[in-house]
């Protein structure tokens, strides 16, 4: 076995497939798996793994548009409710190898639909709307652990597939 193999193996990896895997691997009768459990893995160990899968899905996305139209992430900008779990963020932005940044409000697109329907009814004029401070991360990781969090992920999800 390949150190980099035996090294994303001791890994614990959830891929969500609760009801099939979506893009990129459009495989919907495939179904969820713990991936790397071992006699050790306590809850601990499956919720940050499943925290973690949120970020390689979204990064397997990036990772398809790059491939397909060149399309390169130098910065990602996300609200919604899992803005609120840095460490989340944080491994996101490790696993894309780019910035993450966060809206001062967390549902920003709530926001903006507000704010759009204020301007047509006139109580809000253009030039009076700021965007608000942003929280940024920016990635840590090493090129080395990166990519053998991606074999580790690449690996589980292939077994999925299979």
């Amino acid at each position: 076995v390949r150190p980099a193999v035996e090294a994303a193996s001791k890994s614990r990896i959830v891929v969500p497939a609760f009801s099939g895997l979506g893009a990129p691997y459009w495989k919907p009768d495939a179904r969820a798996m713990l991936y790397g459990m071992s006699r050790t893995t306590g809850k601990n160990e499956i919720v940050k793994a499943a925290l973690e899968s949120v970020a390689y899905q979204i990064a397997d996305v990036v990772e398809m548009m790059k491939a397909e139209d060149g399309f390169e992430v130098k910065e990602l900008c996300i609200d919604g409710g899992p803005t609120g779990n840095q460490y989340l963020m944080m491994f996101q932005s490790d696993i894309l190898g780019a910035a993450v940044t966060l809206p001062g409000c967390e549902e920003s697109s709530a926001q903006g639909a507000a704010l759009l329907a204020g301007l047509y009814a006139g109580i809000y004029r253009l030039d009076t709307i700021k965007s608000g401070e942003r929280n940024r991360y920016l990635p840590t990781m090493s090129q080395e652990e990166r990519g053998k969090k991606d074999l580790g992920w690449k690996e589980a999800v292939g077994k999925v597939l299979a």
